[in-house]
């Protein structure tokens, strides 16, 4: 199970918050049998692992009391000692594992309108921890992402997400070593009950102001680095194997570029989460060496970018230039054709003078 999935039913079943040393493949928690099977002061009880396998079941281990199974085992016995009936969460353990998650996007404008229309206050949110980036329902059904030819498929690999109240698509960014940094998204939708200025409020003042989410320094991260700065990298499922190429990656500037190119199968596509690179991502480029296809935006932003890409790099790493065909004067890569895309990836030439 990928690791969203873990994630979701390890807090089902009330395993709490994961250790922050857990790793790409392994998540780890304090272990829940520990008030059973445990020696106190003897035993330590957070050695307890859950696996994010790729095309596997997950297992859980723990080294300290030594049990271990699938997932949906851990279930079925969490159960049994607790006294309560684990059976649903197993059977939808088993369920998700061999034909996937399930993907859904709930209606949310008429329970808002009604609370809101009642005088009633709705509980206080809690931004989540960056550890639980499953809060908010999956938003691979929205139908903005279908208008921008990005399908079911790519987004629930992608992990997108969608918040209700911001009306906001949301992306999962990682590090290069696969660490949740946090979500930054894009407004789909006029927000409900905001002001001139688009800013969600209530009681007059401002309410979950528009932003990244978790504190996401876009300044720091590419969306889509997952992997790159490791000895892994990220599949066409999303799952972090060991990498084996050397080969380009394909640099965009918009989240939505990034995810067209998903679509599209291009070779690990980046998104500069802004029209502009900054030095923390130029070294970040220079570190991992690879050569890179400035496929930026047909427009002034996208030259400006692109140029200065190729004077802090150039002679660094391999760079390569796109040249898009008449007719696409102020396109983006989301905007063109696959055909066309995959023809302009394909003429990339590789640049030989700095900017």
């Amino acid at each position: 199970m990928q690791r969203q999935g873990v994630l979701e039913f390890a807090a089902v079943l009330g395993l709490g918050a994961p250790n922050r040393t857990s790793t790409a493949t392994w998540v780890h928690y304090r272990c829940p049998f520990a008030k059973w099977r445990h020696d106190h002061g003897k035993t330590k009880p957070d050695h307890f692992n859950v696996s994010v396998p790729e095309n596997k079941h997950s297992v859980y281990r723990c080294w300290s009391c030594k049990s271990h199974g699938t997932l949906a085992q851990l279930a079925y016995e969490l159960g049994h000692l607790r006294g309560l009936d684990y059976t649903a969460i197993g059977k939808e353990i088993e369920k998700q594992e061999l034909l996937g998650p399930k993907l859904y996007l709930p209606k949310w404008d008429d329970e808002i309108k009604e609370e809101w229309d009642a005088g009633t206050a709705k509980a206080p949110i809690v931004w989540p921890q960056a550890h639980t980036e499953f809060e908010f329902y999956s938003g691979a059904w929205h139908p903005y992402l279908r208008g921008r030819n990005i399908g079911v498929g790519t987004a629930a690999r992608l992990g997108v997400r969608y918040d209700p109240f911001q009306r906001r698509v949301l992306f999962p960014v990682y590090n290069d070593a696969g660490r949740f940094a946090g979500f930054t998204g894009r407004k789909v939708e006029g927000p409900a009950y905001s002001n001139e200025d688009g800013k969600f409020e209530k009681d007059g003042s401002e309410f979950l102001p528009v932003r990244d989410y978790f504190g996401l320094r876009k300044s720091e991260f590419f969306l889509g680095e997952m992997g790159l700065g490791s000895g892994y990298r990220s599949n066409s499922r999303g799952v972090l194997v060991p990498r084996r190429d050397t080969g380009r990656v394909v640099l965009h500037e918009g989240i939505f570029d990034y995810a067209y190119a998903c679509e599209l199968g291009a070779p690990s596509p980046l998104a500069i989460l802004g029209s502009e690179l900054t030095p923390t991502k130029i070294q970040k480029l220079k570190r991992w060496g690879r050569p890179t296809v400035l496929f930026l935006d047909n427009d002034g932003p996208g030259h400006a970018a692109t140029e200065k890409a190729i004077h802090y790099l150039f002679g660094h790493i391999p760079l390569l230039g796109i040249e898009y065909p008449d007719g696409y004067e102020g396109a983006d890569p989301a905007s063109i054709p696959p055909r066309v895309y995959y023809a302009m990836l394909e003429d990339a030439k590789l640049i030989t003078r700095r900017a």
